[in-house]
């Protein structure tokens, strides 16, 4: 962020670099205040807007992307592996979503459609991934989505003849 400097009217200004103009010229914007904190203030709630306007236009897509790659040299390969599984087949709808757009019930009705497909632990996977993103992206907005429960296993249990069989066979070898 700039810092403030004085002008020679006693005033001050912070000039703040917002991007280059598709021609590749330098943009700033003037912030002009009487004391220094308030046009560095001035400057730094403009600089934040600005950057959560330019988030919010996103589609979903895009900001997992960018979530992906500002984490992949801290996640393990696998994860970043599954996290791209994610992105490219998953929520294809969702994804074309803007980040403004999405709501807590936009998602929960698309966890419901994704629910039908897939099991338990991939519903909980990519909403892990998705919740992760919007928490970076639109803090203010908060999933509670209802997910399916992980399903029970059927777990065999040999019969005290089985189990006295098995033995019998481990002892002749």
């Amino acid at each position: 962020m700039a810092s403030a400097k004085k002008l020679p009217s006693g005033s001050w200004r912070v000039n703040l670099y917002i991007g280059k103009t598709p021609d590749g010229k330098r943009q700033y914007k003037s912030f002009t205040a009487d004391t220094k904190k308030e046009a560095e203030f001035l400057a730094a709630q403009y600089n934040q807007n600005h950057i959560d306007v330019n988030r919010s236009e996103l589609p979903l897509s895009a900001a997992v992307e960018r979530y992906i790659k500002s984490k992949e040299n801290v996640l393990s390969p696998s994860t970043v592996r599954g996290y791209y599984v994610v992105l490219n087949n998953y929520l294809p709808e969702l994804m074309t979503v803007k980040i403004r757009d999405i709501t807590a019930e936009r998602a929960q009705e698309e966890f419901n459609r994704f629910a039908k497909e897939y099991s338990a632990k991939t519903c909980r996977n990519a909403h892990g991934l998705i919740s992760a993103v919007l928490k970076t992206q639109r803090p203010e907005i908060t999933l509670n989505t209802t997910l399916p429960q992980k399903g029970k296993r059927d777990i065999y249990v040999p019969d005290p003849a089985e189990v006295e069989k098995m033995q019998h066979k481990m002892q002749h070898k």
